[in-house]
């Protein structure tokens, strides 16, 4: 699989960098999609393209070695080939950073409904509390406050910083803002 993905990479690779044109972003967000899935960090992404055109362009200069002509195109071709592998990095980054956001915000769901369910203070619930408590990496013998921010005016604070302010105190672990 790793040699069909790398032999489909060098030829949109060549055929971008002859014709000229950009990537279409639609072929690159499945793509980069794919990678995600298939478990590959945008840093070993990235990496693998900094590797992976130099070694590409070094075998075109092997190949052009004693031939004009071909270290002419070869020339020619090389802003080409880099801006072909710029754009694949930049696609990359944004398609993770998005892969990244939606799962923070998933992540962020997931726990806000397990803090709900540990407020709600129904031991009863019984596996389905224990478990949040567990996922929440809270002690199942131990103290734990909550602490309801309001502004001046007596409103609820809904600044995220309040977290990381309360976070901060030697005395806590743990800290988690909710809505």
């Amino acid at each position: 699989n790793v040699r069909k993905n790398i032999a489909a990479y060098v030829d949109d690779v060549l055929n971008l960098a002859s014709t000229g044109s950009p990537p279409k972003p639609e072929v690159l967000e499945g793509f980069m999609r794919q990678r995600a899935d298939d478990g590959i960090t945008l840093t070993s992404l990235l990496h693998a393209y900094r590797v992976g055109v130099p070694i590409l362009w070094q075998a075109f200069a092997d190949l052009a070695q004693g031939n004009e002509k071909h270290k002419d195109a070869l020339i020619a071709a090389t802003p080409a080939l880099f801006a072909v592998m710029d754009a694949y990095s930049r696609h990359a980054h944004a398609v993770y950073r998005e892969i990244e956001i939606r799962d923070a915000r998933r992540n962020e769901q997931i726990r806000a409904t397990m803090l709900d369910t540990v407020l709600a203070e129904d031991s009863s619930a019984g596996a389905v509390f224990w478990d949040a408590v567990t996922a929440l990496g809270l002690p199942r013998i131990g103290q734990f406050i909550v602490i309801a921010a309001v502004n001046a005016e007596g409103h609820p604070n809904h600044d995220p910083d309040i977290e990381a302010l309360v976070a901060a105190h030697a005395g806590v672990e743990e800290a988690w803002f909710r809505l």
